[in-house]
């Protein structure tokens, strides 16, 4: 058994992530090294995408109910159901733009909080990257999709697993029951 977790995430606690196409492509490298956020830093991007997708219901509330209606049934993919979730789509996206300020300051802080080192990342020519030159400009050297795949899971890291909250004190008086 292991012990249980009395005050939340381990600050030092590290992680190897390979990204989703280097999987794909049966490959071990790249790889990055990450950490969880603070609490704080966990706590703005969640208000940051709460005020998106409260945004985006306002602006896709038809679509939304649309959705939720025919998302329900078996049916097949119907041309209303595609619609409703083109709607969304847009919604979302407009909603995302209207605070693109906001989200770019929140991802280098993630960089620059929870990116603690990569292996295996290098040019298009092949020259090596080292972490250590770029610490500053993390966010000049991974562009594109990328950046957003590496915040998930950067923001992941702060929730709690499963396993995890069988060790908290809520947890364990339920047991004790």
């Amino acid at each position: 058994m292991t012990a249980p977790i009395l005050f939340g995430i381990d600050p030092d606690e590290t992680w190897r992530y390979i990204p989703k196409a280097v999987q794909a492509a049966g490959l071990a490298l790249p790889a990055f090294t990450l950490k969880a956020p603070s609490l704080a830093l966990a706590t703005k991007r969640d208000a940051l995408l709460a005020k998106i997708r409260k945004a985006a219901r306002e602006d896709a509330a038809e679509a939304l109910e649309t959705i939720y209606r025919l998302g329900k049934t078996d049916a097949a993919e119907s041309e209303e159901l595609a619609q409703a979730r083109s709607a969304w789509l847009a919604a979302w996206v407009k909603a995302a733009a209207a605070h693109s300020e906001e989200d770019a300051e929140l991802t280098a802080k993630f960089f620059a909080e929870c990116l603690v080192g990569w292996d295996g990342l290098s040019t298009a020519a092949g020259k090596a990257l080292e972490f250590g030159n770029y610490k500053g400009r993390l966010l000049e050297v991974i562009r594109g999709p990328l950046v957003e795949e590496l915040v998930d899971v950067m923001a992941a890291g702060a929730d709690i697993t499963e396993e995890e909250a069988v060790g908290l004190p809520s947890e364990q008086g339920s047991q004790s029951a």
